[in-house]
């Protein structure tokens, strides 16, 4: 029985909360109200700082790739060069000993 009323105290006093019988007043919301304003100002200055931060990094990146860009721009333009190159030298290497030999052929032929 003793635990049984020890139980009951302690439940009673979890359940006992003089704010829940307590009014708002005016005032109170008034409070209310300035702190949430301030919240609201201080979220809206936190969200320009990154704003700021993200619009800087995203230029920094545009530079980066434009600079890229150009750099693969001009290894692509020399790799081209360098293909068609190399297809000229092996036409050259192959086309012109079968032309002087067909020319023999020929030659020996008539």
């Amino acid at each position: 029985m003793k635990r049984l009323s020890f139980i009951f105290i302690i439940v009673w006093f979890l359940c006992y909360n003089l704010s829940a019988f307590a009014a708002l007043t005016v005032e109170d919301l008034d409070k209310i109200r300035e702190i949430v304003n301030e919240s609201e100002v201080r979220i809206e200055k936190r969200i320009a700082e990154v704003d700021k931060r993200l619009t800087g990094d995203i230029q920094t990146l545009e530079k980066r790739l434009s600079g890229d860009i150009q750099v693969l721009d001009k290894r692509l333009a020399f790799h081209g060069s360098l293909i068609i190159a190399l297809i000229i030298a092996i036409i050259g290497f192959v086309a012109v000993p079968m032309g002087f030999i067909t020319f023999q052929y020929f030659k020996i032929r008539s």
